[in-house]
């Protein structure tokens, strides 16, 4: 993961910005917006972008999950983004990502979205925008 601090609006991130970027430029079936970035990023405490690609929405986001650069029990608010390009993903896979959410804590404020990537081949990607408690 890239931990170099950088800008995006304005605002403090650790990891690539571009990973932002194409979070608003494509609109999807569930569409993030830049205000919807931003809200996890005015938040006290540190924000990351992290990713990871699978042939499966599970992998994708335990590859995601890995590279969080703190426990669980540290996250606040979330982004996540699931972008797929022309391999979707089910339901059932969505609901597994739920329970693991659901252990972060009620209080973490989770704000989702999907979309299409073209730039996915065979492959879906989770990009998740994390502010971590100092």
């Amino acid at each position: 993961m890239n931990n170099e601090v950088t800008m995006w609006e304005g605002h403090p991130v650790n990891g690539d910005p571009g990973e932002l970027d194409i979070i608003v430029a494509n609109p999807g079936i569930v569409a993030l917006d830049k205000q919807d970035l931003i809200q996890v990023l005015e938040e006290e405490g540190e924000a990351y972008i992290v990713s990871g690609v699978g042939a499966k929405l599970g992998d994708a986001f335990t590859a995601a999950v890995e590279a969080m650069p703190c426990p669980k029990g540290a996250v606040r608010d979330v982004v996540v983004s699931l972008q797929y390009g022309d391999k979707d993903f089910s339901m059932s896979e969505l609901a597994t990502l739920n329970t693991y959410f659901e252990s972060l804590g009620e209080d973490v404020n989770i704000i989702w979205g999907s979309t299409r990537n073209d730039n996915l081949s065979g492959s879906i990607k989770v990009v998740m925008v994390i502010n971590v408690k100092n």
